[in-house]
C-alpha cells in the first residue's frame, strides 16, 4: 500500500520546517509529508547559537559566502531579502525577533521559541521519524521507501556536519543515483576547531586570549579558545574556512596570532623593556603576567628562548601549526554537496524535475552569525515557491 501526497520533504531541519510553513501559509489544503530520521523534528536547530539560535544576519549577502555558483545564490537572495524572511517570522509564524548588532534573535533568545514557532504553524503536515532508505522515479511521481508517493520532493536533511543531529552525509549517495554529476568532489567540514601538532599548545588548553590572528588570507579578531588538541572558539572556526581552501595547495596553514593586539611591534618592544626595567627581579614569565597569563607567558619565554630581546615579536607572531580539524563531529556546517549550478532558480534538479534541494545539503556555506540559517530559510521559501510554481 502506498500513500499519496502533493509534496514530500525529507528532513526535518531548520530548512525542511520552512519549507513546510510556506506551502502552508500559500495553500493550506496541500496534502505535505515530512520525513525525518531522528525521534523529534529540529535537533540541530535546537543548538544553534549555543541554544539562542541567531537566527539571521542583518548584513548578509552572495559575497560572504563560498558557493560553485555565486551568481544562482545572488539571485536567490535578491528574491529572498533578509527583509522578508523576517517578516515571514513576525506576521506568519508570530515570532518576535530582537537585535544585538547585525545579528538577529528570537526575542526570548531561546531556539526552542523559533522550533515552535515553525512546527506548530503548518496544520496540513504529517511527521513520520523514519530513515529515508530509497527513492525512486515512476513516470511523473517519485515514490519514497517504496510507500509514500508525490510528484514533488524536496530535500532537506543536511549536509555531513554534526551527524549526531541526524545529517550524517549519506544521502548524498541516493542523490547520485538520480543525478549522477549533481554532487560536488569533496564535502568538507568547516566552522569546526582547529587540531595542532604544537606540544607547547597543548601545555595551555583552558586558556584564552582575546587577540587577532590571521590564515592564509583571512584575518579575525576575537577570543582564542586553547585545547589539549588545538585552538576553538569562533575565530579558530571561522579561520577553519579558510584552511579548507588552502589545506593540501602547499601554502601555509600556520595560525598567525597577535597577542597584543592594541600595540604594534615597536611599541610591544617598548612596553616589554620597561617592564624589564621596573622588575629586574622577578622571572621572565612573572615580568609579563601584566600582559599575559602565566601559563602562556611561560611558553612565550620558552620560544624565545629566555631572551626578552625576542619575546615582543613572539607576541606579535605567535605561531601556531595547524594540520587538521576535528571533522564533521565538531563542524557547524559542510562545504560542498549539491552543486548549485545543477539546480535551477528554483532549486530544483535541471536533470530531475520534481526533485528540490534546500538548506545545508547544497553547496554554500557562509561564517558564522546568522549567515547559513539564512541561506536555510531563503533557500526553503525559493523550493516552496517552486514546487507551488510547478504545479502543486
Amino acid at each position: 500500500m502506498t500513500e499519496n501526497y502533493d509534496v514530500i520533504l525529507i528532513g526535518g531541519g531548520a530548512s525542511g520546517l520552512m519549507c513546510a510553513a510556506c506551502l502552508y501559509a500559500e495553500n493550506p489544503s496541500l496534502k505535505v509529508l515530512m520525513l525525518e530520521k531522528k525521534p523529534r523534528v529540529g535537533k540541530k536547530l535546537l543548538t544553534t547559537g549555543n541554544g539562542r539560535c541567531n537566527l539571521i544576519n542583518l548584513k548578509a549577502g552572495a559575497c560572504d559566502y563560498f558557493s560553485d555558483d555565486i551568481e544562482k545564490l545572488e539571485s536567490v537572495f535578491a528574491r529572498v531579502p533578509v527583509s522578508k524572511v523576517l517578516n515571514f517570522f513576525k506576521e506568519d509564524l508570530g515570532l518576535e525577533t530582537t537585535e544585538v548588532g547585525d545579528l538577529v534573535y528570537p526575542a526570548t533568545f531561546r531556539a526552542s521559541s523559533v522550533l515552535d514557532c515553525l512546527r506548530l504553524f503548518p496544520k496540513n503536515l504529517k511527521v513520520i521519524t523514519q530513515k529515508v532508505e530509497s527513492v525512486t522515479k515512476d513516470g511523473k511521481s517519485y515514490t519514497v521507501n517504496n510507500s509514500y508517493v508525490s510528484p514533488k520532493i524536496v530535500f532537506a536533511c543536511g549536509g555531513a556536519s554534526a551527524p549526531s543531529t541526524g545529517s550524517d552525509g549519506k544521502i548524498y549517495s541516493l542523490l547520485k543515483k538520480l543525478s549522477v554529476d549533481c554532487v560536488t568532489d569533496k564535502i568538507i567540514p568547516v566552522l569546526t576547531p582547529l587540531k595542532s601538532p604544537d606540544k607547547d599548545i597543548r601545555i595551555l588548553s583552558g586558556q584564552r586570549i582575546r587577540c587577532n590572528a590571521s590564515l592564509g588570507s583571512k584575518a579575525e579578531e576575537g577570543e582564542l579558545q586553547f585545547t589539549d588538541y588545538g585552538v576553538s572558539g569562533i575565530m579558530a572556526m571561522q579561520l577553519s574556512r579558510e584552511f579548507a581552501n588552502i589545506s593540501g595547495t602547499g601554502k601555509d596553514t600556520s595560525l598567525h596570532v597577535d597577542l597584543m593586539p592594541s600595540y604594534n611591534l615597536e611599541e610591544k618592544a617598548k612596553r616589554i623593556s620597561e617592564l624589564n626595567d621596573k622588575f629586574q627581579d622577578r622571572t621572565p614569565e612573572d615580568r609579563l603576567v601584566g600582559i599575559l597569563s602565566k601559563p602562556l607567558a611561560s611558553v612565550v619565554i620558552k620560544r624565545a628562548g629566555g631572551d626578552m630581546g625576542r619575546v615582543p615579536e613572539i607576541i606579535n607572531d605567535f605561531k601556531i601549526n595547524i594540520n587538521g580539524t576535528l571533522g564533521f563531529d565538531h563542524s557547524q556546517v559542510t562545504r560542498g554537496g549539491i552543486k548549485l549550478s545543477e539546480l535551477s532558480e528554483n532549486l530544483e534538479l535541471e536533470s530531475n524535475k520534481g526533485i528540490y534541494i534546500c538548506g545545508e545539503l547544497v553547496n554554500v556555506d557562509g561564517p558564522c552569525g546568522g549567515f547559513n540559517l539564512y541561506w536555510a530559510w531563503a533557500s526553503a521559501m525559493i523550493c516552496a515557491k517552486g514546487c507551488l510554481a510547478d504545479g502543486v
